[in-house]
């Protein structure tokens, strides 16, 4: 797991909690999304001077320290999963899916099951392993 202390300076004074921790972390190669973002403070893995339970639209003001703990991305293989997908248009090469709202698109930490990507992997034998992590995925 990987641990990071963010300190607020005096320039990001005001932002949104959420948004001031999408740059610092960006800033520190470990960019994540807000949904990450999200999901952190809801499991608590997001702390100031130990305390949990922030709020995401907390202004942050300078001087404020954040503890960001991000789990370490597992290598173990996408599972298959079916999990029933909407196919628009289907050849040899290409699939539409009509993704459904709240289905996240691939695995990531905290979300290695579930997703778009697993319901691919067990429908179509063939996709694009360009990415391994996302395969077939063009958005």
């Amino acid at each position: 797991m990987q641990e990071f202390i963010l300190k607020v300076a005096p320039e990001d004074a005001g932002r949104r909690l959420d948004l001031f921790l999408t740059a610092s972390l960006k800033a520190k190669d470990a960019g994540i999304s807000r949904t990450a973002i999200q999901r952190l403070a809801r499991e608590g893995k997001i702390t100031q001077k130990n305390y949990q339970g922030l709020k995401l639209h907390y202004k942050v003001r300078p001087q404020d320290e954040f503890k960001v703990c991000i789990e370490d991305k597992k290598d173990e293989p996408i599972k298959k999963e079916d999990i029933p997908l909407e196919v628009i248009y289907e050849d040899r090469d290409l699939a539409i899916i009509n993704k459904p709202a709240g289905l996240v698109v691939h695995p990531a930490p905290g979300n290695y099951e579930h997703t778009l990507v697993n319901a691919l992997i067990y429908c179509f034998k063939n996709l694009s392993d360009i990415n391994p992590q996302r395969p077939g995925i063009v958005h």
